[in-house]
């Protein structure tokens, strides 16, 4: 049975899809973070695998089955020390064609399948990517959580876990932020009952800082339901700085607009904050954009890219639309 691969390889989650050659669905599988920088390579290699090998289980194919396969790989082609590492992960799970892209690309032919548009993932970290109409690539940010990734979960986490720090120094007038980083303190000490706020020091040293950091991401958006003014003010700032980062990748690619407002689309953790989404997308209404929901999620993204290595155009339309229309709910 011929079958395409696509695997989307995040800082927090991996997910695979297999599909016949015309665009079913055959089997789909989820695992952790395969981030090789963050994670480690042998964490990756065994969150790939046993993703990749439950996706073919339940399609009940073989590697051999495998045409072509794309894997989106949190930060390939950023990371230059890593391109090593993630080639040969790669090379251990799969056999024959293969592609390799960064994780935001397949989210955008996902949102996007084919055409133009630009989306804002905002994760664990954040990176703005536009296609024009000649299907041309540009991108804005990505650049990892010490120099870049403004807007990212891991910026309002660190934005916020400084904030709380103020305030248990006595710099800053306590809030609710000093109380939600004891409660998350005392959730991630297992069960010891401890809420001292200095456990958050040893966790933020050695391996997986940086999904710990972005995980207190969620409970600034808390306490900006609850109505705290610092925590509201980092979230709004957030939203202000992917939509910069939106703005600078439009201008490079150059989309035309005519008439139409060019589509923007949103993808990532962040964007279950209400208040993070909802003044994005106040913004992006407000400038000539259009806000759309994704058309499919990035595994699927990464799954037509694979299958436009293979297909003629009119495999890949129909590809396309069997894929779109059996898929459009995940």
């Amino acid at each position: 049975m011929r079958c395409f691969l696509g695997v989307d390889s995040g800082g927090t989650k991996t997910k695979a899809v297999v599909t016949s050659v015309d665009g079913i669905t055959l089997g789909y599988a989820l695992a952790g973070s395969t981030d090789i920088v963050n994670a480690g390579r042998k964490n990756a290699v065994l969150e790939i695998c046993g993703c990749v090998n439950t996706a073919m289980e339940m399609a009940n194919v073989r590697i051999g089955d495998i045409e072509f396969s794309c894997f989106a790989m949190s930060g390939y082609g950023d990371v230059v020390s890593a391109y090593e590492d993630i080639n040969e992960v790669v090379d251990s799970v799969v056999s024959g064609s293969r592609l390799i892209i960064n994780d935001v690309r397949a989210a955008l032919e996902g949102a996007f399948p084919l055409t133009a548009g630009a989306i804002v993932l905002a994760g664990t970290g954040a990176m703005c990517m536009a296609k024009n109409e000649s299907g041309e690539i540009f991108r804005t940010d990505g650049w990892g959580e010490h120099i870049g990734d403004i807007g990212s979960a891991y910026y309002i986490g660190q934005m916020g876990l400084r904030e709380a720090f103020k305030s248990y120094d006595g710099r800053s007038t306590e809030g609710e932020l000093l109380r939600k980083a004891r409660e998350y303190s005392s959730e991630n000490a297992g069960n010891v009952c401890d809420a001292d706020i200095k456990n958050i020091i040893d966790s933020c040293k050695g391996k997986n800082i940086r999904a710990y950091i972005a995980g207190f991401g969620k409970k600034v958006d808390e306490a900006a339901e609850s109505g705290d003014a610092t925590a509201m003010g980092i979230l709004e700032d957030a939203a202000g700085e992917l939509f910069a980062s939106l703005k600078a990748v439009v201008r490079k690619s150059g989309i035309k607009s005519g008439d139409k407002k060019i589509k923007v689309s949103l993808t990532g953790s962040v964007f279950n904050s209400e208040i993070v989404k909802s003044r994005l997308i106040e913004r992006i209404s407000g400038e000539g954009f259009e806000y759309v929901a994704p058309v499919l999620s990035p595994e699927y993204g990464a799954v037509i890219i694979a299958a436009s290595c293979v297909l003629d155009e009119g495999g890949l339309r129909v590809f396309l639309s069997n894929l779109v229309e059996n898929n459009c709910d995940r």
